[in-house]
């Protein structure tokens, strides 16, 4: 199961929900929007960073409304510049009420703008914290907020439900839940780790987990707010969800939307390999920078190799290939070892003529890695182009 890309269609577990994904380009320029129509209101979750993603998701939301008038909640998973740049600058028909919803200490770090804990300070653009009001605040000490809830003209009003953290072997999950009318309901889980501000979000039977499923990047571990006892608490109670809570699909804010079963094994993974990041040095320039050399040279290895595996196959078909038969007796796809070795310095080239920030080289680094040794979900490469395979499909 999963979400197909830029247009409406029903989210998976619900009657009246509908959903429009919006899926950017893996980076850490611009993150992934979900538009969901819902009886009572539209919501925005993670507008992004990207003007041009902006102007989609304004004509999108417009012809929405043009259909059934309702209020606009936009809803941050995260502060991360990426999630949050664009929150304010949708264009809407006039007249509409939209309001912002986030974790409390994201709406801090906004009103702030507090360069550190939403990454702007990553950014060789210095681009421009938005400092727009967060009307709901999510999880505050003093929940005052939540009890009013998010009112609109007319005294319409969006309830925020409080509930008792759900333990699951001594782990809490916090929760919240907003009706969405006709039965249907949004629930909102604190996940910190990836920052203090991470939320993960339910609609029916999908899950969106922000930056939850790349918390412990090397590239990304040791940013501003990020926490390694709250990650592996975090990813205990999310584990305890798949368990309990009919998910069928799950929505990063990076990427492909992955069925529940594949994002499971990619954060169980991630739960053992975050085991190990107990002394992670601060992200600051000089972590980057030093990742940026290490990613450089894992490149240019992975390149020397694949182009030594490419000779050695066309060595190995003209040693085996039968000329009384004419043919290999072991199929081997040749012209795909041409297209792959051709994509492979494509992508090596892309990386070292980057004009994206070098974190974001970092990650896609780390993803080609791990697509290569360690075999991780197809879905979780995030645009790698490695083939992972040049012998052809046979019949047996």
């Amino acid at each position: 199961m999963s979400l197909a890309p830029n247009t409406w269609q029903t989210v998976p577990g619900s009657r009246s929900l509908e959903i429009f994904p919006i899926l950017a380009q893996p980076s850490i320029v611009s993150s992934n929007c979900f538009i969901v129509s819902a009886p009572t209101a539209i919501l925005v979750i993670d507008p992004g960073a990207s003007r041009e993603q902006t102007r989609r998701i304004s004509d999108v939301v417009t012809v929405a409304l043009a259909v059934s008038k309702r209020p606009v909640l936009v809803i941050l998973t995260h502060c991360h510049q990426d999630h949050s740049q664009e929150a304010d600058r949708l264009v809407l028909p006039a007249g509409t009420e939209l309001r912002r919803l986030a974790h409390d200490a994201a709406a801090r770090a906004l009103e702030q703008s507090d360069r550190a804990l939403t990454a702007a300070d990553v950014y060789p653009w210095n681009p421009a914290v938005c400092t727009a009001p967060i009307h709901g605040r999510l999880f505050a000490p003093d929940g005052a907020c939540e009890a009013s809830g998010l009112t609109f003209g007319g005294g319409d009003r969006l309830e925020i439900t409080r509930s008792a953290a759900s333990l699951v072997d001594d782990v809490a999950l916090a929760h919240r839940s907003i009706a969405l009318g006709d039965g249907e309901r949004l629930d909102i889980y604190h996940t910190p780790g990836h920052t203090a501000c991470s939320i993960s979000l339910r609609l029916g039977a999908l899950l969106m987990i922000g930056d939850l499923a790349f918390a412990a990047n090397p590239g990304l571990c040791g940013l501003a707010g990020w926490n390694h006892e709250d990650l592996i608490r975090t990813l205990h109670g999310v584990d305890s969800l798949f368990d309990n809570g009919d998910i069928a699909i799950c929505g990063p804010g990076h990427g492909d939307a992955v069925s529940a079963a594949a994002m499971r094994d990619t954060l169980r993974l991630m739960r053992e390999e975050a085991r190990d990041l107990t002394a992670v040095e601060a992200m600051n320039a000089n972590r980057i920078a030093g990742l940026k050399r290490y990613t450089d040279e894992f490149l240019e290895e992975a390149l020397a190799l694949v182009t030594i595996l490419s000779g050695r196959l066309y060595a190995a078909s003209y040693y085996l290939f039968d000329e009384g038969m004419g043919r290999l007796p072991v199929p081997i796809d040749l012209d795909g070892i041409d297209r792959t070795l051709t994509e492979f310095r494509r992508f090596a080239d892309a990386f070292n003529g980057s004009t994206t920030p070098e974190l974001t080289v970092i990650l896609k680094g780390v993803q080609a890695a791990r697509c290569c040794s360690r075999r991780w979900p197809a879905t979780m490469c995030n645009g790698c182009s490695i083939r992972r395979s040049w012998v052809a499909p046979s019949d047996g």
